[in-house]
């Protein structure tokens, strides 16, 4: 009698269970980029501005706006500061975002806001060093390493609340040699990174960011209604131009060699040459530190004439 009253009660525990998953994490949209779902607010006291209706192309503008700062992985090393600023989502990402989030905005209710998860292929390379001494040991060179970026949305008042809970972040291992010369794993991928948003004129400061949010660094603010008013920001290549016209109705096939793609190749050449020119710099960079290095080793080890 006692293991079935047991077994009945876990049975209703696990119905129960299963009936509060549905609420909590609905599935609206995945692929083999990425998932977007709807998910629960931790602070029950919350209340979002949802359901709520906004268009996808002002949802495609709020994703296609944020940058991230970053400084470069090498210089940083050698104690030398050099930054750049890239989109967060690529045209790629945004064709699959908005759609999914816009739809998600309007099933959402006011205890819920949107989770996405995508999963990107990063560019040719060793994994990221964040606190490697020297002598550490490296993964062999990868092609097109396994990266993910998850986040969240949510509306509030006239505002959309966006997110970024990792970025790029590629799932490594620490090395097998001994703890002071591990690469440790960022939790994030947002070490050193900062995000940014274009045009500031649309970003409200994060000191509006609910109390749940635990790092207000990594939110966006963004004034919808002040952004559907600005003009379009220049985007840096041909790329993220494209995904606004990825979100927009066009016949199933385009003649090769529009003027699109001209466009499109050329960033993409004039983005290889200046990547060339900067691997150059540092290679000139590296080979003045090694001189420096062998000319004091050099004079450490001379002896004087007699």
């Amino acid at each position: 009698m006692y293991w079935r009253q047991t077994g009945f009660v876990l049975l209703t525990l696990l119905m129960s269970g299963c009936m509060s998953g549905l609420q909590v994490d609905v599935i609206v949209q995945e692929s083999a980029q990425g998932q977007v779902y709807l998910d629960r607010i931790p602070d029950r006291q919350f209340q979002a501005t949802h359901p709520i209706r906004l268009d996808q192309g002002l949802i495609a503008s709020s994703l296609q706006g944020i940058r991230v700062h970053e400084e470069t992985g090498l210089l940083r090393a050698m104690g030398m500061t050099q930054t750049s600023t890239v989109p967060a989502f690529s045209w790629q990402d945004i064709a699959f975002l908005a759609p999914a989030i816009t739809d998600a905005l309007r099933r959402a209710a006011a205890d819920q806001q949107i989770g996405f998860r995508l999963i990107q292929r990063g560019e040719r390379g060793y994994g990221e060093r964040a606190g490697a001494a020297v002598g550490s040991s490296e993964p062999p060179l990868r092609l097109s390493p396994e990266e993910t970026t998850t986040g969240s949305v949510f509306a509030y008042g006239h505002s959309l609340f966006i997110t970024l809970t990792e970025y790029r972040q590629r799932r490594d291992n620490p090395d097998t040699v001994n703890m002071p010369n591990r690469r440790l794993p960022q939790p994030s991928g947002q070490l050193n990174r900062q995000l940014t948003f274009a045009p500031a004129e649309a970003l409200r400061s994060n000191q509006f960011a609910p109390a749940f949010l635990d790092d207000p660094t990594n939110v966006l603010i963004i004034d919808y209604e002040a952004l559907a008013k600005l003009p379009l920001p220049s985007a840096p290549s041909a790329l993220s131009h494209r995904a606004t016209e990825s979100l927009q109705p066009s016949p199933t096939t385009q003649p090769a060699g529009s003027g699109a793609a001209d466009s499109e190749l050329h960033t993409i050449k004039e983005e290889m040459k200046k990547r060339d020119s900067e691997v150059e710099e540092l290679k000139k960079e590296l080979q003045d530190i090694k001189r420096q290095l062998g000319s004091r080793q050099n004079n450490r080890g001379a002896t004087p004439f007699k």
